[in-house]
């Protein structure tokens, strides 16, 4: 999770152990405040302060589903 700073938008992604290939997985979130992965079922859940809600990501690879809550 980046929450950004002075020109640079909030984003959900995901890289590489060593940095490399990164991914952006959600690029329209603003302040972003909590993330967890489910391990059993692949789903990323994230939260946000403004709006508030919870969501999740289903993440396949090659594929990522987003479901709005």
């Amino acid at each position: 999770m980046d929450e950004g700073g002075y020109g640079v938008p909030s984003k959900v992604g995901k890289v590489s152990m060593n940095g490399s290939n990164p991914i952006i997985l959600l690029a329209d979130i603003e302040r972003p405040e909590a993330i967890t992965i489910d391990l059993n079922t692949k789903l990323l859940y994230f939260s946000a302060q403004y709006p508030s809600f919870v969501s999740y990501l289903l993440f396949i690879p090659m594929f990522v589903m987003y479901h709005m809550k």
